[in-house]
């Protein structure tokens, strides 16, 4: 769970948004929907991109393998934190990289589930951790 809350703050950062603006809930929303998206997906082709993530060892090979671009990412750290590129893509690497590790954990936990109760779950999690997240 703090996983959620862990990838909401790092969105937050990277779009620059304060807590006031925030809307938990349809962060949630959409982070629950990518999740039960990728659900469906070939368990073999899941459990393949969450190796090759826990194999990365840069953000480079890390973007690869969970094919998401960090480059917004790396230009908003160094603008928030005042650090180099270089410093920046291991600060998004070092946050990133258990994000990604944990989302396909979930997936593969998920794989196949069509119980509507189950989803409202994890949906109703990822609410509440982000919210503690925002009051802490």
């Amino acid at each position: 769970m703090k996983i959620y809350a862990l990838l909401f703050l790092v969105l937050c950062l990277s779009q620059q948004l304060h807590a006031k603006e925030i809307d938990v809930y349809a962060f949630c929303d959409a982070s629950t929907k990518f999740l039960k998206k990728l659900s469906v997906l070939p368990l073999e082709d899941l459990v393949a991109v969450k190796s090759a993530i826990a194999a990365s060892s840069s953000l480079e090979e890390l973007s690869v393998a969970s094919g998401v671009p960090y480059i917004d990412w790396i230009e908003d750290t160094q603008k928030q934190l005042l650090v180099s590129e270089s410093d920046a893509k291991l600060i998004v690497f070092e946050q990133v990289k258990p994000i990604e590790f944990s989302r396909y954990s979930r997936v593969i936990n998920m794989h196949g589930v069509k119980d509507h109760r189950l989803w409202d779950k994890v949906l109703n999690d990822c609410v509440s951790v982000n919210l503690a997240a925002l009051i802490d």
